[in-house]
C-alpha cells in the first residue's frame, strides 16, 4: 500500500539482454537507490532482458515493485514471478497510458524501439498536458548521445519546439537522477 508521500516512479528499459554489463550494472543501481528511496517502481512486468535485471535489483533492496502487464506478455511466460501487485492489461496502449497515470516521475534507462514509444508517447502527452510525471533519461555509458542529438537536430531545424526539450531531463549518473527525483514534490 502506498503512503502518501512515497513516490511513483515508472521505468521504460529494454526486455533486451544484449546491453553491455557496464549499462546492466548502472541501471541496476538506479534500481536499488530508487528502493532504498521508498520510491514505488512501475515497469512492464516481465523477466527478460534489463527489465529482468533491474527487477531483481529492487526487489533486492527491499522495494514496492509494480508490474502492469499485457496479456500477450502472459501467454509467453514471461511475467516477472515476485511482483508486490500486478495490473492486467489487454494491449501496449493501454500499459503506456497507465504508467503514465499512475506515476510522479517517468524514466527512460536503456533499450530499443518500445522504449522509444513509451518515452515518445509520454512526451507527447507531456506536451498536451496530459502528463503531470516528471520525465528523464538516464542516458548510461552515452547510450542515448545519438538520440539526444536527432532530437537537438529536430530543434535546429524547426520540427521540435526548444520548449519540448525542456519537458524532460537527463542524467548519466544513477546517483543524480535518484537525487532528482526524490527532490521533487
Amino acid at each position: 500500500m502506498k503512503e502518501k508521500n512515497t513516490k511513483t516512479v515508472t521505468v521504460f528499459c529494454a526486455s533486451s539482454d544484449n546491453l553491455s554489463e557496464q549499462i546492466k550494472l548502472l541501471s541496476a543501481r538506479f534500481a536499488e537507490l530508487l528502493a532504498k528511496k521508498n520510491c514505488h517502481m512501475i515497469y512492464g512486468g516481465t523477466s527478460t532482458g534489463l527489465m529482468g535485471t533491474i527487477a531483481n535489483a529492487y526487489k533486492e533492496a527491499g522495494g514496492h515493485l509494480i508490474g502492469i502487464v499485457p496479456e500477450y506478455f502472459i501467454k509467453r511466460g514471461e511475467k516477472y514471478s515476485l511482483l508486490d501487485e500486478t495490473h492486467y492489461v489487454s494491449s501496449v496502449s493501454e500499459r503506456k497510458q497507465m504508467m503514465v497515470k499512475l506515476s510522479d516521475a517517468l524514466i527512460m534507462l536503456p533499450g530499443g524501439i518500445g522504449t522509444y514509444d513509451e518515452f515518445f508517447d509520454a512526451l507527447a502527452r507531456k506536451q498536451l498536458g496530459q502528463c503531470v510525471a516528471s520525465i528523464y533519461i538516464f542516458n548510461a555509458c552515452g547510450f542515448y548521445d545519438k538520440f539526444l542529438e536527432m532530437l537537438a537536430y529536430g530543434v535546429e531545424n524547426g520540427a521540435i519546439t526548444s520548449e519540448t526539450m525542456q519537458l524532460f531531463k537527463v542524467f548519466d549518473s544513477p546517483e543524480k537522477l535518484a537525487e532528482d527525483i526524490n527532490l521533487k514534490q
